[in-house]
């Protein structure tokens, strides 16, 4: 019984060796099953043509494009793998299996398919001639029919075939037509993205790609396609390497867009991210809301608590107390939502066990109120007054809108009169976005990247899909700049490392800035470009791996002798590796350029003490007239002048203390220990150093 491992083992063959005379019987003995009879026609094409080509080398004919036919027949070959991959995982994997059943009777005639789509966008406008009364039932039944054709329409595009140059061409046509809905554009676009994610498919990553750009004039169907191209990019090498790189390139060449390109990879690090927003809310700020709620909400309804009169009286400043921490810890929450970060991803991931999302494609369908999956939700919560306002407020992505509406309903009628009151008016919920926020870019993108987030995180047969946020294993898109190595071939793409390497370093993701600048040559960079990026490259591994720092900074210095940032850690560095001389003289070099900068004052005393003190182990007394004695005592000046500038930097009594300690003046040192052991800050290596005043 063969299995998609021999499958992939023969795709990864086929890139290796480019063999096909050892290749095509392997693929042949695979045929023996059931299973793929319905592409053995594919194999015999191919088989065909390969054996053609070796009649016409044997017989001695000289064919300049010989090349061009076999490269062809190796990208035909590697389709056909796709295929046989793609028949064996509906065939052994029940949710693909149960799918596939489905769509058996979907007609993928284009002409069809285009006409079904714009004759639903006719039958929506007819509506409106309609008499008033049969204008509601029947929308239900447009919309519902509807539904259940997009539904199937999903499925269809996730279980395809690898597609043909005719299928790019109808799509992408489609895709940017003005004749069609855009919420069933948008629909059509995550199901190319996940079936591409599932095993690539050249024709339908190039889709996405066209669609993402500037042809499209339908903002949310273009960003959903730049989302779905660079999660969809291969992690390794492929047959169709060149032909990406031919058609990312240009597209990159467009500032704007490679603009959008950089932040969508940022904004895929918020997502990873998610888990640690979650523990921050939760153990930061949730208690803090909590603490001046004045409901209860328990399985009977929502009713407002007792108030507790004597405590009111007693502590009339806790309720304002209370109240304040809440509105400061709410606007910590929007402030980190408006930066990015996915603040209700731990809330709505408990209602994702409604009916509705059994359904794979209502994972990914943009919010609209005459979802038929919506009809009893919309009878429950008495008109649309109440999703109007959920429209209209900032946070929510489709996902848990829809969420949000089904849960509602189930509870609207439990909740207090003045409670429905308010959200019917709007009162109850405020925007943290304006409309334009909303619309822009930025904003559409992030809000898909969350559905796509849950729907990879929570649908209950998450496990069977190839998920792009996974850091191991299948997953692949979630730093596209690095997993792929196509991008870092486009024309000027390393320059922005530089950018993305600073985000990665803030956000303290230094393993990814690393993996990513390591990639970078610097052979077109500017000096000041060269600068940043040793700068950058230095810091990143000294978070990691302080010794490669070291070459990194000593090529910023080159460029700018006098860069502060470069000079502190290679003092730094030099310290650590116990090069006392090198680090004395980086820091005498950083004290001569910011003589009134404290630390660099109190680092330079320091290693000058320690250089003392190594030299003292080494040679069992060192004359008073020494250099490093000299040292000693220069450091001891030093520290006595910025203990007089601010007599409580305990940092520099402790420093200044062991230097005279080293002295032999052990009163005074002494003096500065009791004070650090009665400080508050004091440590256990304080209290063994007076102890050595006092022997």
């Amino acid at each position: 019984m063969y299995s998609n491992k021999d499958l992939k083992k023969i795709k990864a063959d086929l890139l290796r060796d480019k063999n096909l005379g050892d290749i095509l019987p392997r693929i042949t003995s695979f045929f023996q099953t059931d299973t793929l009879t319905s592409l053995k026609e594919q194999l015999e094409d191919i088989k065909n043509d390969y054996g053609l080509m070796l009649d016409y080398m044997s017989r001695g004919f000289q064919d300049p494009k010989r090349q061009n036919v076999y490269d062809t027949l190796l990208i035909r070959t590697d389709r056909l793998l796709n295929n046989c991959l793609l028949k064996l995982t509906v065939s052994n994997v029940s949710i693909y299996n149960q799918l596939s059943f489905t769509v058996s009777s979907f007609d993928t005639d284009h002409d069809h398919i285009k006409g079904m789509l714009e004759n639903f966008v006719t039958d929506i406008a007819m509506l409106g001639l309609e008499p008033e009364k049969e204008q509601v039932e029947k929308a239900k039944s447009i919309y519902a029919e509807h539904q259940l054709y997009m539904d199937q329409f999903f499925n269809t595009i996730l279980l395809s075939q690898q597609w043909t140059d005719s299928d790019y061409a109808f799509y992408r046509d489609l895709l940017i037509s003005p004749t069609i809905d855009t919420n069933d554009a948008q629909l059509i676009v995550s199901a190319i993205m996940v079936s591409c994610l599932n095993i690539f498919d050249y024709y339908k990553f190039v889709t996405l790609l066209k669609v993402s750009t500037s042809i499209c004039q339908d903002r949310s169907v273009r960003q959903r396609a730049l989302v779905g191209w660079t999660l969809s990019l291969p992690s390794e090498r492929t047959l169709y390497d060149q032909n990406i790189l031919k058609e990312v390139t240009p597209c990159l060449s467009d500032h704007k867009y490679e603009d959008e390109v950089i932040e969508l990879q940022k904004q895929i690090f918020f997502c990873m991210d998610v888990d640690r927003d979650n523990a921050k809310i939760q153990n930061e700020i949730i208690p803090n809301i909590t603490q001046a709620n004045h409901f209860n909400i328990t399985k009977f309804g929502i009713s407002e608590k007792e108030e507790d009169s004597l405590n009111e009286i007693l502590h009339p400043e806790h309720d304002e107390d209370a109240m304040e921490k809440a509105e400061q810890s709410f606007h910590k929450m929007m402030d980190m939502q408006k930066s990015g970060s996915d603040v209700f991803f731990s809330g709505f991931s408990m209602m994702k066990h409604f009916t509705f999302f059994y359904t794979l494609s209502n994972w990914f369908v943009p919010f609209y109120i005459e979802h038929p999956g919506l009809v009893h939700a919309m009878g429950n919560l008495e008109g649309k007054n109440i999703v109007k306002q959920i429209l209209d407020v900032n946070p929510f992505c489709s996902s848990d809108k829809y969420s949000f509406v089904l849960a509602l309903s189930s509870i609207i009628n439990q909740a207090p009169a003045d409670i429905r009151e308010a959200l019917s008016s709007g009162t109850a919920i405020q925007s943290n976005f304006s409309r334009d926020d909303q619309d822009s870019s930025s904003f559409i993108r992030r809000a898909y990247l969350q559905d796509i987030y849950r729907f990879y995180r929570l649908y209950s047969g998450n496990t069977d899909f190839c998920n792009p946020f996974e850091a191991n294993g299948a997953g692949k898109g979630h730093f596209f700049f690095v997993e792929s190595g196509i991008l870092s071939r486009a024309e000027d793409v390393e320059k922005r490392y530089i950018e993305l390497g600073s985000f990665l370093y803030k956000h303290n993701a230094y393993q990814n800035a690393s993996q990513m600048l390591d990639r970078v040559k610097t052979d077109t960079f500017s000096i000041e470009e060269k600068y940043k990026y040793y700068i950058l490259s230095g810091s990143v591994d000294m978070k990691l791996n302080y010794p490669f720092a070291k070459e990194k900074f000593e090529n910023a210095i080159a460029l700018r002798p006098n860069s502060e940032r470069a000079l502190f850690q290679l003092a730094r560095i030099s310290f650590l590796e116990e090069d006392y001389d090198m680090s004395l003289e980086y820091y005498r070099r950083l004290v001569e350029l910011c003589p009134e900068n404290r630390r660099y004052s109190l680092s330079y005393s320091l290693v000058e003490i320690k250089h003392y003190s190594f030299e003292k182990k080494d040679s069992y007394m060192l004359e008073d007239n020494n250099t490093e004695a000299k040292e000693l005592e220069e450091a001891v000046q030093r520290l006595y002048k910025l203990n007089f500038d601010d007599p409580h930097d305990n940092s520099v009594k402790r420093v200044l203390a062991w230097g005279l300690l080293f002295q032999g003046k052990s009163e005074p040192a002494e003096h500065f220990y009791n004070e650090l052991i009665q400080g508050d800050d004091g440590f256990s290596e304080d209290r063994l150093n007076k102890g050595y005043c006092l022997w």
